[in-house]
């Protein structure tokens, strides 16, 4: 689960802990019993991700008060941008003024 929430596919998860119980006789499940895993909870968390998001990104605020971020929503309720920044990315900008961008839409128009 944890290898899920930091975008880990199932074959390297598997791989990983067949090296944590030193071997794949230990592990308990097949590699096909992972990649459903996956999916089930790819599945569980579909409508869901992008509150997902906005929660860590509050928690990342509670701990730390430099970290910014804003986020819009469409007509529909969803997501539709996202900022965040947080303080070593706030002086790096001030002493380079770059930032980084990503359009995930790039795949689709």
């Amino acid at each position: 689960m944890d290898n899920s929430r930091v975008n880990q596919g199932p074959v390297k998860t598997f791989q990983m802990f067949k090296e944590y119980v030193r071997g794949y006789e230990n592990v308990g499940a097949s590699l096909e019993n992972f990649k459903i895993f996956f999916r089930d909870v790819k599945k569980f968390i579909k409508d869901s991700d992008a509150q997902m998001v906005i929660e860590t990104f509050m928690q990342k605020k509670a701990m730390c008060s430099s970290f910014y971020f804003d986020f819009d929503v469409d007509g529909d309720g969803n997501l539709s941008r996202i900022f965040w920044v947080d303080p070593i990315g706030i002086k790096n900008y001030r002493l380079f003024g770059d930032s980084v961008s990503f359009d995930t839409t790039f795949d689709m128009n």
